[in-house]
């Protein structure tokens, strides 16, 4: 019978790992802005851009899934340039800026003309409204995957797999083997990227294991397992 007041020695170890896997979902994501003389105006020309970029992309494009129209900017016209005085002569105009986002199947070809049809319809790449210092050019067109769970649950097996492995090896320079887990901790560390995103209230915040090429996205887990040491 084990001593209860003897300590078991544990080893703790981390194992992780990286899955590709191909992308079945693209995301397009672009930018409306409109202005007036009066924020009332602004909203106004907002409202028929939207409905006017709606629209077409759902008749011209039977592939789309889903748009997605979000409120990014209300107020006056684009600030400028850090170090930069605005002109005086030029007074600010009340603005509106609306993100868009299309999802649809991962069709580069299709996710391409969705891009080109937006920007003549007056769309932009960027986020007029403005970024903070250090912002990172987020791609128009990103993949992923619909349903990651299954990729998800295979990639943190395999991370347990190798924490495994890891312990296998560093107890056998003690003459020991690892017996029963007690403790599986997940870690994960939002990149500055996905944290700035939840910021922004980003349609795209929720979205996870993103990738700007078509053919391979990553799935990654890493975790922080606790064995018992046995003789």
């Amino acid at each position: 019978m084990k001593n209860e007041t003897q300590e078991t020695p544990k080893i703790t170890v981390t194992g992780d790992v990286i899955l590709t896997r191909k992308p079945d979902i693209a995301y397009v994501s672009l930018y409306i802005r409109a202005d007036g003389i009066l924020l009332e105006d602004a909203v106004r020309e907002s409202s028929n851009k939207v409905r006017q970029v709606h629209q077409t992309l759902r008749e011209t494009y039977k592939e789309i899934r889903e748009i997605q129209i979000q409120d990014v900017y209300i107020g006056g016209e684009s600030r400028p340039a850090v170090g930069f005085a605005r002109d005086s002569a030029n007074p600010t105009r009340p603005e509106v800026v609306k993100s868009l986002l299309v999802t649809l199947p991962a069709n580069p070809e299709i996710a391409i003309k969705i891009v080109d049809t937006a920007c003549r319809l007056g769309c932009m790449f960027g986020n007029p409204g403005g970024f903070p210092p250090g912002r990172t050019i987020q791609s128009a067109i990103l993949y992923g995957l619909a349903d990651p769970g299954e990729a998800q649950q295979e990639a943190f097996a395999r991370a347990i797999a190798d924490a495994k492995e890891k312990a296998w090896r560093m107890a056998k320079n003690v003459e020991s083997k690892p017996g029963p887990i007690k403790q599986v901790s997940v870690l994960e560390f939002p990149n500055p990227e996905e944290i700035l995103k939840r910021t922004q209230n980003s349609p795209l915040a929720r979205a996870k294991y993103l990738s700007i090429s078509a053919e391979a996205v990553e799935v990654s887990a890493k975790v922080s397992v606790t064995f018992e040491l046995e003789r």
